[in-house]
């Protein structure tokens, strides 16, 4: 039940924190293939360029971080706790009768 309500909203979450690192990763590259191993200055621009990216993405980062923290409480503790309140008012009321 949870997944059917929350899936859209995880999904474009999981897709914006996916978008954010793909730059980042493409701004640090893959170790070893530009044929060589890059110089400290060359990792440090890569580095401090990704870590920029993050800072200019620091609001969308955030927001998505929050909302898939939203969702997973909103799926383990918030509806399970809903389901077993209205059980136990259902029994609760066949029990009164």
């Amino acid at each position: 039940m949870g997944d059917a309500l929350t899936h859209s909203t995880w999904v474009e979450a999981d897709a914006t924190l996916g978008r954010i690192a793909a730059e980042a990763r493409t701004l640090i590259g893959e170790p070893g293939s530009g044929g060589g191993d890059p110089g400290w200055r060359e990792t440090l621009t890569a580095y401090l360029g990704a870590a920029g990216t993050f800072w200019n993405e620091a609001d969308e980062l955030l927001q998505a971080s929050l909302t898939l923290v939203g969702v997973f409480v909103l799926r383990t503790v918030i509806l399970p706790v809903l389901v077993l309140l209205a059980l136990w008012k259902i029994l609760r009321s066949l029990t009164e009768v």
